[in-house]
């Protein structure tokens, strides 16, 4: 998708991937999921690269748990998920996720390109 998205997208433009918390940590028992959200990571960066010419950039978001409907039931469904201690004892919102989305698009983040911006409240560094 973006290799058929960069030769159309307009000079600094942006584009932002979204991956996993569990890209950083093997943790949920799904090899396949954790190695696809890591490999974004390595995507992210090529395309950076590649826009670069064009000064446009990418950047990836890294969430943790999130609060939504599917999050909810993967919860219930594994209660395991759960069970260790949530920074600021809660899970992001889905909210939280978008504006981190949409400060990366924005003029705002126009130097930052091929970054990974862990959204988790910490848990990665404390848990």
């Amino acid at each position: 998708m973006s290799a058929a998205a960069l030769p159309v997208l307009a000079p600094r433009s942006a584009i932002v991937f979204i991956s996993s918390a569990a890209s950083l940590r093997a943790a949920t028992g799904v090899p396949s999921y954790d190695s696809s959200k890591a490999a974004l990571l390595g995507i992210c960066r090529q395309v950076a690269r590649e826009g670069m010419a064009r000064h446009i950039r990418a950047n990836l978001v890294v969430p943790s748990l999130v609060d939504t409907p599917m999050g909810r039931e993967a919860s219930r469904l594994n209660p395991g998920r759960t069970a260790r201690r949530l920074p600021f004892g809660r899970q992001a919102t889905a909210w939280e996720v978008a504006y981190a989305a949409v400060w990366l698009l924005s003029g705002e983040a126009s130097y930052v390109n091929a970054h990974p911006l862990v959204l988790d409240g910490g848990a990665t560094s404390f848990g």
